[in-house]
């Protein structure tokens, strides 16, 4: 297959940015292009594409009426370990939100408001790594964890293992051959949770009312009137009048304190301290706690730029003198 006998993939909810991306890829010399509005449909039409064989170039809005990047994300790469997932948001590219969509999978990212110069050097840059993959090696491999790396800046073993498909065995190798090239660091293991049922490293925490167990509630703060000793949540001192003996409260720490926090549930309206935690494996959907997730000891993979590099080499010399 050629470069440009790509399907295209554009998952994005903005009509208007939907046709700018439609004709930068079209002016890039693309002619299949498939498009979605919602993550579940973009989600439904790349397994219908890799189900026949074709696994798509994606192009993926940060958040969809219905999910979210960083849930599709990791449903598609378990599909299709090899696709090729664009990123298009106005976040900063160092934000801590998308660096942890690039350890999810995403490989590459262009910035919003779309800009045709940002389009032609991503598909310039998605099209060399297509050229290296024709044979796939060693090299091609090296591509890209290296590009990851340089990405994430830290990750850890087992999150590198899971992005890429690959072994333990195999992932070390590549990391060995990093490392002799100065590129990577291996620093001490951190635990990290697994679905178990799939052994997925990707969950989210899910915070729910310990009574109903269900999602949607609310958080207040509780409120100490001096004057009375009265407690309630905040929204009761309206305009700041105490609901007790109706006195205005003045100055935080004066006249009344904050306690803590209160939810509130919306459903059964049982009000707590604290919600309850569970897991969610975003690959899989499985909810467990965290009394049932699987530990597990993983190394941190880190990446040394190339200032840092020259600042060790500094430092060796100095001791050397």
């Amino acid at each position: 297959m050629r470069f440009h006998e790509y399907v295209v993939l554009i998952i994005e909810d903005s009509e208007s940015i939907r046709i700018t991306l439609s004709q930068y890829i079209k002016k890039m010399g693309f002619t299949k292009i498939e498009e979605a509005v919602t993550g579940k449909r973009g989600i439904e039409k790349f397994i219908e594409l890799t189900e026949i064989g074709i696994t798509p170039l994606v192009f993926l809005g940060y958040h969809l009426p219905d999910m979210s990047a960083a849930e599709i994300v990791p449903i598609m790469l378990s599909k299709s370990p090899e696709a090729k997932l664009v990123l298009e948001t106005s976040k900063d590219r160092n934000e801590e939100s998308v660096r942890h969509l690039f350890s999810l999978g995403v490989s590459h990212f262009i910035a919003k408001p779309l800009r045709f110069e940002n389009m032609k050097d991503v598909i310039n840059t998605i099209k060399e790594e297509f050229e290296l993959q024709t044979n796939i090696s060693v090299e091609t491999e090296l591509v890209k964890i290296r590009d990851h790396l340089k990405a994430v800046r830290k990750t850890s073993m087992c999150r590198l293992m899971q992005n890429f498909n690959f072994s333990e065995e195999k992932m070390s190798q590549c990391l060995q051959e990093l490392r002799k090239e100065g590129d990577v660091l291996e620093m001490k293991p951190i635990k990290e949770m697994l679905c178990n049922k799939c052994n997925s490293v990707n969950t989210s925490i899910i915070f729910a009312c310990p009574n109903c167990k269900r999602y949607n509630f609310s958080q207040t703060k509780l409120i100490e009137h001096y004057d009375c000793g009265a407690i309630h949540p905040d929204y009761m001192f309206e305009n700041d009048k105490c609901p007790q003996c109706k006195k205005y409260i003045k100055a935080l720490g004066v006249d009344h304190r904050t306690i803590s926090n209160l939810f509130t549930c919306k459903e059964c309206n049982e009000k707590f301290p604290n919600p309850t935690l569970d897991l969610n494996c975003i690959k899989c959907e499985n909810k467990f706690s965290f009394f049932e997730a699987i530990w597990i000891d993983s190394p941190i993979i880190m990446w040394i730029n190339k200032s840092e590099k020259q600042h060790n080499e500094i430092e060796e010399i100095t001791v050397l003198k």
